[in-house]
């Protein structure tokens, strides 16, 4: 197998993984809503779900960095919560009129907005997952665009000693386009790690407002 074909495989499978994750993302929003739903009836103790969450999180973290190599994505995780987080509207049953005071919210006005607050963070959060996949299959299909060409200049070349050149050459780019792949697939996992920790606080902190 070339390695432009591997490149290509990875690419499938890379979309294979968004399908994937989508689903799993869903399947993580709708089993938060029901915990969160049963801490406010009072059916669980709301430190049980924290924990659990925390245990399943950190499991999750640790897996996927024992699988590749580790970074230093410091800027880019706190980036990531920024981006998240700095429009979200306000989580409490109050909003600042344009004196400056605030007045209470009814129940209606508390579901409209809370309804708001997940429309936003959905969207927010569909936004960064697209953006992430776009970047990683750019990034897959420049490199086995490289690859092509890599193999055309191999073919056109006679002397064993410049194929030797050339294969030198060519092994140092594709180590530099692999660190790169690997880089921003860590990064995607860290940004879906947060993904999991904003959808757990925004239900735990604002669905979990009494109305």
């Amino acid at each position: 197998m070339s390695h432009a074909e591997y490149i290509m495989i990875e690419k499938q499978q890379l979309l294979e993984q968004r399908a994937l994750m989508r689903k799993q993302i869903e399947e993580q929003k709708r089993v938060l809503s029901e915990k969160m739903e049963k801490v406010r009836l009072g059916k669980i103790d709301p430190k049980q779900v924290i924990s659990q969450f925390k245990n399943e999180s950190q499991y999750q973290n640790n897996d996927s960095v024992q699988k590749k190599s580790t970074y230093s994505n410091k800027n880019e995780k706190n980036n990531s919560i920024n981006e998240i987080s700095k429009d979200r509207p306000q989580s409490k049953n109050t909003q600042k009129n344009n004196n400056g005071s605030y007045k209470k919210q009814g129940p209606n006005q508390q579901d409209n907005s809370s309804n708001k607050q997940t429309n936003d963070l959905n969207k927010q959060i569909e936004d960064i997952k697209i953006r992430q996949n776009q970047e990683m299959l750019q990034l897959l299909e420049e490199e086995q665009n490289a690859e092509q060409e890599r193999e055309e200049m191999m073919e056109r070349v006679e002397d064993p000693s410049e194929q030797r050149r050339l294969e030198k050459i060519f092994g140092m780019e594709r180590a530099k386009a692999q660190a790169r792949i690997q880089k921003l697939s860590e990064q995607t996992n860290k940004i879906y790690y947060i993904i999991q920790l904003v959808f757990f606080f925004f239900f735990f902190f604002v669905k979990k407002q009494p109305t």
